[in-house]
Formats: C-alpha cells, sequence, structure tokens
C-alpha cells in the first residue's frame, strides 16, 4: 500500500471517529472495516502526526 493511500484512510477513519456515537466506534469498525484494529489504530495515528 502507497503511503499516501494510507494516509488518506487514516483520514477518512478520522472523520468517521466523528461521526460514529460514543461508545460504537470499536463495533462500526469491525462491522465496516476488513482491517486489523492495530492497522487502523495506526493508521489514525499516522494522520494525526502527518
Amino acid at each position: 500500500m502507497l503511503l499516501s493511500n494510507a494516509v488518506e484512510i487514516g483520514r477518512r477513519l478520522t472523520e468517521t471517529k466523528e461521526l460514529v456515537p460514543n461508545g460504537e466506534w470499536r463495533k462500526w469498525l469491525t462491522e465496516s472495516v476488513s482491517y486489523s484494529r492495530a492497522g487502523k489504530r495506526g493508521q489514525m495515528v499516522q494522520r494525526c502526526t502527518i
């Protein structure tokens, strides 16, 4: 995966987290995204640090 793709995925996940009701984020990720939890967290952290 290209770095730019990972950054875009992280950006979209970060934006989506703002829309998901409080306490429902992990459930939403499990049901909606086929990446590992660690990978999702890493992409979000990467986006926040760039």
